[in-house]
């Protein structure tokens, strides 16, 4: 009976052994630690017992299984283990964020690491991010002008009080490379004129609004071009009667010559189409040129100057041209011409804070049609000179 038990232990053993590879001699290997029970390593994909999501659905597998996948074989019973090829992030998603999720997820600290604790009761879902640029100003301007009604003779001054309140909202580049940047922006402006001079404030003082969708262009040295589409309207101060709305398309080119770091010329030019639906002959100087369907081209050239330790005072003296083509109504075929030379100065103590003084001169001459329409008033010259207060904040 013993003797028939010892054969069967040692009859499982020799099963055993058989599964097993044979060892190398000991002379085929670069040591001389004598003989080891060396076996060669068996590659296999099979997975023997129970996996990970069996245990529990919510486990996560840890060290180099994060790397691996196990499913079911095809046409059998068993599992295999395959390897999950890296996941390339790309440009999008390194823009994008996580939705209910503030900071770095733990997927952008690693990419391939595991949440753990309370994280892991987290799912963590991309959300596109659009980034917006908004900004709002706000300012106080009085001045003084020596021809309030811009006539030849008989020149009429008045104070005038200009308030204006706006903002705008840029989005991100929706193109952007070493060459071109398109910048979308939603741009609006509120303006409030109030004359001093009782005889002509009923007529003149006004209310100004304008919304502008436009795209910037920025290229390379320095160049800028944009395109707008601009509703404008306006209307009287104190009675509120409409005096005239316009849909103005526009085009606009600039440029910035560095001199150094605190001097620099800025040139601009824009061109742009008024369609004009007029209820009165009325013009507001610097809003709207006068009444009819119009094309206008403004050409204008500036001087920056910073002064102080910091740039915190600028010096700011403008030379430039408005032409303005009528092409709708009585004033059709008139062409007026209005150049300007101005001075500014401005601080700023704070960065959201500024001070400008600033004086203007500028004057009109227009051709025959303009003068058989405007008679005395076809050429005058007007003076301006006042302080600005304006408020500004990006966020």
């Amino acid at each position: 009976m013993l003797t028939a038990s010892f054969l069967i232990v040692v009859g499982s053993f020799g099963s055993i052994d058989a599964n097993l590879t044979q060892p190398k001699a000991h002379s085929k290997y670069h040591s001389n630690l004598g003989e080891q029970k060396i076996v060669e390593d068996l590659k296999v994909n099979d997975w023997i017992g129970i996996t990970p999501d069996q245990i529990d659905q919510n486990i996560a597998p840890l060290g180099s299984l994060r790397e691996f996948s196990i499913r079911k074989k095809k046409n059998s019973e068993g599992k295999e283990i395959v390897r999950i090829p890296p996941k390339v992030e790309s440009q999008a998603q390194k823009t994008r964020r996580f939705k209910n999720w503030i900071g770095s997820t733990p997927l952008q600290i690693q990419p391939g690491i595991m949440p753990l604790g309370r994280a892991s009761n987290f799912r963590f879902e991309y959300q596109e991010q659009l980034k917006m640029n908004l900004s709002l100003y706000a300012s106080s301007r009085p001045y003084w002008t020596n021809n309030a009604l811009r006539l030849s003779d008989n020149e009429l001054s008045s104070m005038i009080w200009e308030n204006s309140v706006g903002g705008s909202l840029e989005a991100e580049p929706i193109v952007q490379n070493d060459y071109l940047s398109l910048i979308p922006s939603l741009d609006l402006n509120l303006q409030f004129a109030d004359y001093q001079e009782e005889l002509f404030s009923d007529l003149l003082s006004y209310r100004y609004a304008s919304v502008r969708m436009g795209m910037r262009m920025e290229l390379p040295r320095d160049f800028t071009a944009g395109f707008g589409l601009d509703y404008n309207i306006l209307h009287g101060l104190e009675e509120g009667n409409k005096m005239f709305d316009a849909i103005t398309p526009s085009v606009s080119v600039s440029k910035v010559f560095t001199v150094n770091e605190q001097t620099f010329f800025f040139a601009s030019s824009s061109l742009r189409y008024a369609f004009t639906d007029r209820i009165i002959n009325f013009q507001a100087e610097g809003v709207f040129p006068d009444d009819g369907d119009n094309l206008q081209m403004n050409l204008g050239l500036s001087l920056v100057k910073l002064l102080g330790e910091h740039g915190d005072f600028r010096l700011m003296p403008s030379i430039g041209c408005t032409l303005s083509r009528y092409l709708k109504n009585e004033q059709k075929g008139r062409l007026d011409v209005v150049p300007y030379l101005s001075v500014s100065l401005g601080w700023q103590p704070i960065e959201w804070f500024g001070i400008e003084l600033s004086g203007t001169f500028s004057g009109l001459s227009t051709n025959s049609k303009g003068r058989t329409l405007l008679g005395s008033s076809s050429r005058y010259r007007a003076m301006e000179g006042g302080i600005s207060l304006s408020a500004y904040k990006l966020f």
